[in-house]
């Protein structure tokens, strides 16, 4: 798993000016941001040697933010308000280090585990119910382009919108679908399809790799 969680470079293929064509121009990613909707993590990944982590250790070292019911930062809306679920924390990291933190958090306290990017998913696949949610989508949500190579780096709390706004002010554009509210991470996971796939394929066809840091 990629903590932070994935962050996308979202290089291309060689593109045209956006200005040429009334469709978006594909481009390739690199990702590191977590995927939108994960299960319990619990059930899957118990380290043998790891270091129990309690709630104030998790306050201590923890350099975003940590919320919980009644907070004033504290949110679960979703794009679909029926998959909405009370988590019983629900954290913003700044950084890998903070969702390796968080991680180990969980797994010393057998929480169940979410990570929210877009939180566009129908089915509550980034929401919790008594459990932790790892919300990206608060600080690690930018789009670092560069237009020399076509190549953007997109972190994992991005939303389709949110990377071709920042694209488009080169020219270029990534390989998406047709949902703006979706989070690239979601999007790429599902394969990615969109209307450019017939020339350009899927959106993770496009990834160039994927990073924690």
């Amino acid at each position: 798993m990629c903590p932070e969680l994935w962050r996308w470079v979202v290089g291309a293929i060689p593109l045209i000016p956006t200005a040429l064509t009334s469709l978006p121009i594909p481009v390739k990613y690199h990702a590191c941001n977590g995927i939108d909707g994960v299960p319990s993590i619990y059930s899957y990944f118990q380290p043998l040697n790891s270091t129990m982590v309690s709630y104030e250790n998790l306050k201590e070292d923890f350099k975003g933010l940590i919320t919980q019911p009644g907070d004033e930062h504290y949110s679960i809306a979703r794009y679909n308000s029926k998959s909405e679920r009370e988590a019983r924390y629900v954290v913003f990291p700044k950084d890998a280090e903070d969702v390796s933190l968080a991680l180990r958090f969980i797994v010393s306290q057998k929480l169940d585990v979410a990570i929210a990017g877009g939180k566009h998913g129908s089915f509550g696949q980034s929401s919790s119910q008594g459990g932790v949610v790892i919300d990206l989508s608060k600080f690690l949500n930018n789009v670092v382009v560069d237009a020399e190579k076509k190549v953007a780096l997109v972190q994992g709390g991005t939303n389709v919108i949110g990377m071709i706004k920042e694209t488009f002010k080169y020219g270029l554009a990534g390989v998406t679908g047709n949902c703006g509210q979706v989070g690239v991470v979601g999007h790429l996971i599902g394969g990615g399809y969109g209307i450019s796939i017939g020339e350009h394929g899927l959106a993770v066809d496009n990834v160039l790799s994927v990073s924690s840091g």
